[in-house]
């Protein structure tokens, strides 16, 4: 019975990631009252990042009460406790992270920063190189950086098309 267990814990974790997939296609943007499109992450995500925290943050104390079978105290604890971090992470920048797409331009906001463009300040859109985001470039030569991942991002692209903005290179 003890070699079943890897196999039933592997299915259990297939079926929960196939749950927050399944979550995450049929999140829907909202519409703001005044008429602009929200793009955020969906709310599967953050609480994913919440269960993990949850999960790792009590191994990280069962660790330290009790031990473990690790050597070493200190990677017993820290690896764990950085996991459970990393959940607190993911579900804050779930929670913060908005694309407010109006009449007068993209508005970003995330953890670390909030930027804005007005439509007229748009020369282009490229996909990033390294992930599906898509990086909207400005006259001031700067960038704003939307994920790929949040709910709405389809119809932010269609909208893009829509205002004749060009696709850029990657560069």
């Amino acid at each position: 019975m003890a070699s079943l267990r890897p196999i039933v814990s592997g299915l259990v974790g297939a079926l929960i990631a196939t749950a927050v997939a399944a979550m995450i296609r049929r999140s829907r943007p909202l519409v703001a009252a005044d008429g602009a499109l929200v793009l955020r992450y969906p709310r599967a995500i953050a609480g994913f990042g919440l269960v993990m925290a949850g999960i790792f943050g009590a191994f990280a104390v069962r660790n330290a009460i009790y031990g473990s079978a690790v050597n070493s105290y200190a990677v017993a604890v820290s690896v764990p406790l950085v996991l459970g971090l990393a959940g607190l992470y993911l579900a804050a920048e779930a929670f913060v992270t908005r694309v407010i797409v109006s009449e007068a331009g993209v508005h970003v906001t995330n953890l670390w920063s909030s930027r804005e463009a007005r439509w007229s300040d748009i020369v282009g859109v490229s996909d990033a190189s390294t992930d599906s985001s898509v990086v909207l470039h400005t006259r001031a030569a700067g960038h704003l950086k939307v994920s790929g991942s949040l709910a709405g991002v389809s119809a932010f692209l269609e909208l893009l098309a829509e205002r004749g903005i060009p696709v850029v290179e990657n560069r």
